[in-house]
């Protein structure tokens, strides 16, 4: 694009090009299986969008109205990036209103189904930290394999105890044919049941320089200052789940999460583990000075 039409447009091709790199990469994010963490990973970027909507839209439409009038041909590269746009808007306002599960007779432009992204977003997955604190690590909810088939084999047991017990009480045949078919029925929802048993044992949670933050599901977050944490009381389990033992005889399990290892690491670092070596280290001078200051009182 010219220097001369980029000057006419006033900074109108600069915003375009500004939200057409925050379209592409909000559009990449609600496409994503976890889109709710996606998103906000990029919450700086989706407010500035929001806020920048307006000017984006006017530049739009003073794009588009010039093009009309001056006749651009659809071999002008500016025209080709202003229809790449639009189709661009258009696709990430369809898909941000399937993620909020919107009405299709909604009249709701792009920019108000931003806001209710933010809104909902907002409230459903502000942390508990301010934003002061420095984030070293967060977290939610894993899927555990090695846990669903210990369990499968469980669950699968009960429903035959349940032909065993009821076809062993009832007199005739007849209910325990129809025990065996409900039971046929329910064992392919076991695995949907394993991992709902998993999801509410999980939760969230976020750890800064100074507390852990553990949000069980449905639950009010716990929060840990790091030096309530015994020396050597962060061990990981091989669900992937994290135990933390407290100094005063508590115990704290964050079960089924991810970066489950790193938040070991973590909290091995910055937790009281590394402190009372250098402590002890601290005290050992001191103390032999006050025995030579005694044996010095002695002998004087």
């Amino acid at each position: 694009m010219s220097t001369d039409l980029r000057r006419q447009l006033e900074g109108g091709i600069e915003t375009l090009e500004l939200a057409h790199a925050r379209y592409v990469l909000l559009e990449k994010a609600l496409c994503e299986k976890h889109w709710q963490e996606a998103v906000q990973e990029r919450w700086d970027s989706l407010g500035e969008l929001i806020r920048q909507e307006p000017e984006c839209e006017e530049a739009l439409a003073r794009l588009l109205h010039r093009a009309k009038v001056e006749r651009w041909p659809e071999t002008e590269p500016t025209h080709a990036r202003v229809r790449e746009l639009e189709l661009l808007r258009t696709r990430l306002e369809a898909l941000t209103r399937r993620r909020l599960c919107m009405p299709a007779r909604s009249t709701a432009r792009l920019g108000e189904v931003l806001a209710r992204l933010h809104q909902l977003l907002a409230r459903t997955l502000a942390p508990p930290v301010s934003s002061e604190e420095l984030l070293l690590h967060q977290g939610d909810f894993k899927l555990d394999t090695t846990a669903t088939l210990l369990l499968l084999p469980l669950l699968c047991f009960l429903p035959m105890l349940l032909v065993f017990c009821t076809g062993f009480v009832a007199s005739g045949g007849l209910w325990l044919t129809l025990s065996q078919l409900v039971c046929s029925l329910m064992i392919p929802f076991l695995p949907f049941v394993c991992q709902m048993l998993q999801r509410h044992l999980s939760g969230r949670f976020w750890l800064t320089q100074k507390r852990l933050v553990w949000q069980p599901t449905g639950r009010d977050a716990i929060h840990i200052p790091l030096h309530a944490i015994c020396p050597g009381g962060v061990q990981l389990r091989f669900t992937g789940s994290v135990e933390v033992r407290l100094v005063d005889g508590r115990q704290l399990r964050l079960d089924f999460i991810r970066g489950a290892k790193q938040l070991v690491a973590l909290l091995e670092r910055y937790g009281p583990a590394s402190r009372p070596v250098a402590s002890r280290a601290g005290t050992r001078p001191r103390a032999r000075g006050m025995r030579q200051a005694q044996r010095r009182r002695g002998t004087s």
